[in-house]
Parts: C-alpha cells; structure tokens; sequence
C-alpha cells in the first residue's frame, strides 16, 4: 500500500477516535447536568458501574426550582431547592444516602416559604438539612439511619408536623440561634437524641412524642422555650435542660419509664408546671442548679428512689406539687440551701421529705407527708438553720418528725402530727346506724363537723361509719416545744319517734394512733312527736278536743322551747 495511503487511513481512524470520546464525553456531561424531575434518575446507576468502588454512590444534586411532585421511586442524589415559594410532594419517594455519614438528603439554604411532604430521607450527614431559611413547612416526612435527620441551623419560623425521625444520632436538631419555630406531633425514637435545641430559643414544642432514645428532649444553652403536651417515655432522660439560663416552660408534659423524668443541670429561672413523671428512677431533678427554678403543679408517681429531688442545688421554688409510692423518699434535698417547698404533698413514700448532708437555711410550710413508711420529716446530716412552720405528718409509721442531733436550729414552730379517725355507730344489736350525727373538737376547734352540728361534712355511711377523719394528735410551739392536743367526739341520733342515748358521749379520744372510734346505743328516749300521740289519741276518743288537751300541748310546748334553748346554750359553751 503506497505510504500516503497509509497516512490518510491512520487520519481517518485518528478523527474517529476522536469523534467518539467527544461523543462519548458530550453524553456524560448531559447526562450529569440534565434530567427530567419527573423520571427515575438513571445517572447514578451509571456512575457506581464506573465508581473505583462499586458500592459507591457518588453524590450529584438535583436542583428543584419549582413545585413538583416527585415520582414515587428511589433518587440517589442530593434535593438542592434552589428557589422559594414552591411546594415539593414527595408522593412516597425515598432520597437514598451513601449511607457513610456525608451529604445531604434536602438542602435549603436561604430559602422562605418552601413545603416539602410524604418523602423519606435515608443514609446521610443530614436529612432534612435548613440553613438560614425561614417560614418552611416540613410534615408527614420520615428520616432514618442519618446523623442529623431534621437539622436547622439559624434557621427561624419554620413549622414541623406530623414527621418521624429514627435511628439517627439526632432526630430533630435545632442550633444555633434557630429561633421561634414550631414542633407539633412529631415522632422521635431510636436515637441519640429525640429533639434537640442548642442555643435556640422562643420555639415551641406541642404534643411531640419520643421514646427509646437516650434524652428525648434535650435543651442546651436554651432560653424561652415552650415545651407542652410532649410525652417521653423509654428514655434514660425524659426532659433534659443543661446550662439554660432562663425561661424554659416546660407544661403539661408526660414521663414515664424512664431513668431522670425531668432532669435540669445547671441550669436557672426555668417553670416546670403540671407535669407527670411516673415508673421512674427519678422523677424531678434538679443538679447543681443555682437559682429561681420553680416547680408548681407537678406530679411523680412511682418512683424507684426519688419523686422530687435538689442535688448542689439552691434558691428554687418548689409549690403544689405531689410525690407518690416512692420507694425511698417524696421530696430530697441533698447538700441544697435556700429552697421554698410549700403546699407540696408526699403520699405513702419510706420517707415524705428528707433534708440531707448539710441541706440549710431551707423553708418549708404547709406540706404535707401522708403514709409515710419510717418519718414525714427528716433531718439528717449536719442540716441546720431550717424553718419547717405549719407542716402536717399523718399517719407516718416512725414519727412525724425526726432528726439526728447534728441538726441544729430548725424551727418546726405550727407543724403537726396528726393521724386518722373513723367514728363508728351502731345500735346495741351491732347493726350500722346509718345518718348518725358527728362532731370531732380539737382544743375547743372543730375538726369534723355534719349538718347536725352546724357543719358539712358527711353524717355517717350506711355501714355506720364516718369517712377517716385527720385529727391533730401533737403540735410544735415556740421553741420546738410540743404540745399534746385534746380531742372530743360526740355523736347524736334520732329518728320521728326516738332519740338514741351513747354512753361516755361525748368523749375525749387518744390520737396517738390511728384507730376507729365504736359508739354503741345504751337506750333509746322517746320524741315529743311520741309523747303527743297518746294526747291526741286521747282527744280523739272524746269526740272532741278536751281541756286536758291545751294542758298537755302547753306542757310538751314548754318542754320543746326549754330542750332547744338547753341545746343552744351548750353549744355555745362548747
């Protein structure tokens, strides 16, 4: 073959060789930067086939400027919403991560007024990932197996119902002054962390529900929060507030089953009030935290050590809250100064409220420590200089009050220890006396009064007894001095035609105890309803109303006016 020829066949087979990998090359660039949204995205496909790994996925972007309703399928890629005022229906659709902790699942940076729902978000740094953008919508999304399924940074206004985050080391993640939005009935289980603010404040959390993690709600360096209606349960931490400083409202909250219902470390001037915590370890505690918590309205029930505790903990508010069947005590301070507890209630707890190792200067007033196991009140440890005025122990095992003589200077001046009365009334066959009147007199002041004695209260039950009545058995004077209380019952029965007549009526009782007190009837007493019948009887046979009848109704008059004026001047001596 002649050599030019040649040259012009290797020309020839150098220009196609060039024409195919400009071809070839020309299909990669349209296929990386053009696809029809509403198609399933073959690139990544071809990608992983040429990737040195082949379970790569590399990670282009999909950029989405409208609204548009996604497929339904599988993309492989990050969702980069590059413009506002759109809405994205994910129509079931699943945005697949390279499950290796990088990328994003939805990218909006800078955006208003996007609304993205029914779409699910797996295998990436971040899920739903918000940066500066305000005014968004995010509802009924599910975001699994992420490191950060709803993140939001500087990110305020937005609005996040109705979506489920799990297995994620965070579920839903504000920071970073991520201010004023909303969370309504979300779902957070299986994570590190169920809902997390970090230095976020003025948002709102209603109703939202997180289970199995290791905090559910979590508020870090967080001011003004609204936190109400949520429910936390299976958690090692059901609320956790570390170093917040200010104005956390905590509402109307559920925990249950979990390690520390309500824990706040270091953490100031938050309200937590009408919450519950039950079947815990702890119900409420407060660790280190240095001033202005109040805590009014709340209830722990069940708890394995404490229902309410102050641990390094001092100047906080504790009012109207009740702790119930702890296993060890209600209400614990532990090395804690400064602190008003008043109108708390603890019920059947080992102990009702304890003041341990070096707990002064407190003041408690108006508890009350009902059932309690060994002592209502107990003082242990070098706890010193504590005012306990008006408090009342009923019915506690021990005592009502206990201290070890290291505890020095605390005033019980008003506090009582009082147990329980029941009256019983039958009459001389031991059959109950249902309607039976009861007045119960502690030191010349009614305790238990019914209607028959100027009062209120129930007369007795159809079973003959009384409701238990608390009767006030010792008082603290002045000085810690204790006075033993007088206690009087009397009772009083009647019916049309006979009045019934106790022995030892009224009597003084000992409250040392708690007891039922037995009155049994010794005779009966006719009525002047009684007594007139015979007279009128009488009248009638006569056939007319005999002079002997004015005597006799004259007589039964006077005796009427005398018994009342009698009753009246007694009562008013007692």
């Amino acid at each position: 073959m002649p050599p030019q020829k040649r040259i012009i066949i290797k020309h020839k087979k150098l220009i196609l060789s060039l024409i195919i990998i400009a071809s070839l090359s020309g299909l990669l660039i349209l296929a990386t930067t053009t696809q029809n949204p509403n198609t399933y995205p073959p690139i990544n496909l071809y990608l992983q086939y040429i990737s040195p790994n082949p379970n790569t996925v590399i990670q282009p972007k999909y950029d989405i400027n409208d609204s548009r309703t996604l497929n339904g399928s599988t993309y492989y890629e990050t969702i980069n919403v590059i413009a506002d005022d759109i809405v994205i229906n994910g129509n079931g659709s699943i945005i697949q991560g390279p499950e290796d902790g990088t990328g994003y699942g939805f990218n909006l940076t800078s955006r208003n007024n996007v609304t993205i729902y029914n779409v699910t978000v797996t295998g990436w740094l971040y899920g739903f990932h918000l940066v500066s953008s305000s005014n968004n919508t995010l509802f009924d999304n599910t975001a699994y197996n992420n490191i950060r399924s709803f993140h939001l940074v500087s990110s305020s206004n937005n609005t996040l119902f109705d979506n489920t985050a799990y297995n994620n080391s965070r579920g839903f993640f504000l920071v970073s002054s991520s201010n004023n939005n909303l969370f309504d009935n979300n779902t957070a289980y299986n994570n590190t962390r169920g809902f997390h603010l970090w230095s976020s404040s003025n948002n709102n959390l209603f109703d939202n529900t997180a289970y199995n993690n290791t905090e559910g709600f979590y508020l870090y360096f967080s001011s003004n929060n609204n936190l109400s209606g949520n429910t936390a349960y299976n958690n090692t931490y059901g609320f956790y507030l570390l170093d917040c400083p200010s104005n956390n409202i905590l509402s109307g909250n559920t925990a249950y089953n979990n390690i520390y219902s309500f824990y706040l470390d270091s953490s100031s001037n938050n309200n937590l009030f009408d919450n519950t915590a039950y079947n815990d370890t702890y119900g409420f505690y407060l660790l280190n935290c240095p001033s202005n918590n109040n805590l009014s309205g709340n209830t722990a029930n069940n708890s394995d050590d404490y229902g309410f505790s102050l641990v390094g903990s001092n100047y906080n508010n504790l009012s109207g809250n009740t702790a119930n069947n702890s296993d060890d005590v209600g209400f614990y301070l532990w090395t804690s100064y400064n602190n008003i507890l008043s109108g708390n209630t603890a019920n059947n707890n080992l102990y009702g409220f304890e003041l341990y190792s070096s707990s002064s200067n407190n003041n408690l007033s108006g508890n009350t420590a009902i059932n309690s196991n060994t002592y209502g009140f107990y003082l242990v440890s070098s706890s010193t200089d504590n005012n306990l005025f008006d408090n009342i122990a009923l019915n506690c095992t021990s005592k009502g009050y206990e201290w070890t003589i290291d505890c020095i200077n605390n005033n019980f001046t008003g506090s009582v220890e009082a147990f329980y009365l029941r009256v019983n009334v039958t009459d001389s066959g031991g059959h109950p006396l249902p309607g039976a009147e009861v007045w119960v007199v502690t030191n010349g002041t009614t305790v238990y009064a019914t209607p028959g004695f100027g009062g209120s209260n129930s007369t007795t039950y159809s079973t003959g007894f009384t409701p238990w009545i608390a009767v006030p058995y010792m008082t603290f004077a002045v000085n810690n001095v204790t006075t033993y209380n007088v206690n009087n019952v009397t009772v009083k029965y009647s019916t049309l035609w006979t009045t019934a007549s106790f022995s030892n009526n009224p009597r003084t009782v000992n409250m040392s105890t708690s007891h039922t007190e037995n009155f049994t009837v010794a005779s009966w007493q006719p009525t002047m309803l009684q007594m007139m019948l015979p007279v009128m009887l009488f009248a009638g046979t006569q056939g007319g109303i005999s002079p002997l009848v004015y005597v006799a109704v004259g007589v039964i008059g006077v005796g009427v006016v005398a018994a009342v004026l009698i009753y009246y001047f007694r009562r008013v001596r007692a």
